[in-house]
């Protein structure tokens, strides 16, 4: 699948526009509809850096013809169900998130993706002490 087929079917599972990324990606919009337009063979790095940062995948979901954007997207068993876990706990939704986003980070805690939220909550807490206590 194409980055451009790839950005069609993320923009059409969340009912998204060209405008609603555009801004959400901090991206031009002319650059959004080029990519709908015209060969992405050439695309800058920053734009699928900022369509991954927007989508909460990664570069290479986006990029990569073998790869799965469901899959990648869900680097923890159920992500929407862990944000909505969190929601009340902005503490640890920020570090979940931070975790979410970062590929080395992703890595590091790999072994967490099964955990239900209430585990990841426990492991969330150990990291936000540990943050805490480097002051």
């Amino acid at each position: 699948m194409t980055l451009t087929n790839k950005l069609k079917q993320l923009m059409n599972e969340r009912g998204l526009t060209k405008v609603d990324v555009s801004h959400g990606a901090g991206l031009p919009y002319n650059t959004v509809d080029g990519l709908f337009k015209k060969d992405t063979d050439n695309v800058k790095l920053s734009t699928p850096k900022a369509l991954a940062t927007f989508f909460e995948c990664t570069i290479d979901s986006l990029v990569d013809s073998t790869s799965s954007i469901s899959n990648d997207i869900e680097i923890y068993s159920d992500h929407q169900a862990n944000l909505a876990y969190f929601a009340n706990k902005p503490e640890l939704l920020e570090i979940y998130k931070e975790i979410h986003k970062s590929e080395n980070l992703k890595l590091l805690f790999d072994s967490a993706r099964d955990l239900a939220p209430e585990d990841l909550e426990y492991v969330l807490n150990l990291i936000k002490r540990l943050k805490d206590s480097e002051g």
